[in-house]
């Protein structure tokens, strides 16, 4: 519902100079400062094995019910700077830059603003910290 406003949602918010958290990694790539929601391509992947069972003939109501398995959690470090927050040292900081690889790789290979030093955390669903790069 919100998806094709999620620029104005994250400017307006991070106008008021107050810390949101967001329900999906969009909204962190485009300035927000906290995103924490399902890992989407994942989703769709998960979603694809559910299409290719039921074209080799299995019965829609046979499929077990799935839940997300897999979450993002982003901290954009460049908004958390600009609204003057301090990210605690339990998160520790990456130590080279990397990118997220998703289902659309060309969007997510954004230079940091400061050499050798990515912009964002990403979370896994086991919990260990990945860099990404962010707005």
């Amino acid at each position: 519902m919100f998806w094709n406003y999620r620029r104005d949602i994250v400017a307006l918010i991070n106008a008021t100079h107050l810390p949101a958290i967001y329900p999906e990694r969009e909204y962190a790539d485009e300035g927000g400062l906290m995103a924490y929601g399902t890992n989407v391509p994942d989703n769709f992947r998960r979603a694809a094995d559910y299409v290719d069972r039921i074209l080799k003939g299995a019965r829609p109501g046979d499929l077990p019910i799935q839940e997300p398995v897999r979450f993002d959690l982003v901290v954009n470090l460049k908004t958390a700077r600009e609204l003057g927050l301090t990210v605690p040292p339990l998160i520790p900081r990456p130590r080279r830059r990397s990118h997220r690889v998703g289902w659309n790789d060309r969007r997510w290979r954004r230079p940091a603003a400061v050499p050798g030093q990515p912009e964002a955390l990403r979370v896994d669903a086991v919990g260990r910290l990945h860099p990404c790069s962010a707005t």
